[in-house]
């Protein structure tokens, strides 16, 4: 079962490295992104909410892969998770069914698809949360 744990540990903060990256390569898409969903007011602050997420999403999947403070980072994840989860939500009854950026121009997904990688990823870290504490 450690084997198990470890693995899916690896496999999340993955994927928190690689939606970092996925912005951090062309963060101006996401930037005019956050604007067009109406959550920054102005591009100035897409930027500085681009580079926070990037931050944000670098910093756990290096704590994640690395093993530092897991309890504390698997319910930062958690939450994290929640509040896309909720966008998500939002998203999809407004009838929104562009990319929704979760992995910038590299890989488009639509909100429901992303939603339910983010259900998922709700359960893998919900179950590392489970066996570990």
């Amino acid at each position: 079962m450690a084997y198990l744990r470890t693995t899916l540990q690896f496999f999340l903060a993955l994927t928190f490295l690689f939606s970092a990256y996925t912005k951090a390569v062309a963060p101006g898409f996401f930037e005019i992104l956050l604007e067009q969903q109406g959550l920054v007011p102005s591009r100035l602050y897409g930027a500085w909410a681009t580079r926070f997420i990037i931050a944000l999403e670098t910093w756990l999947g290096l704590c994640l892969l690395l093993s530092f403070y897991t309890r504390l980072i698997l319910r930062l994840s958690f939450a994290l998770l929640c509040v896309f989860s909720i966008h998500l939500v939002y998203l999809i009854a407004i009838g929104e069914t562009g990319n929704c950026g979760c992995f910038g121009e590299m890989i488009s997904m639509s909100p429901l698809a992303s939603l339910v990688k983010n259900l998922a990823l709700l359960a893998v870290n919900g179950l590392l949360l489970w066996y570990k504490y």
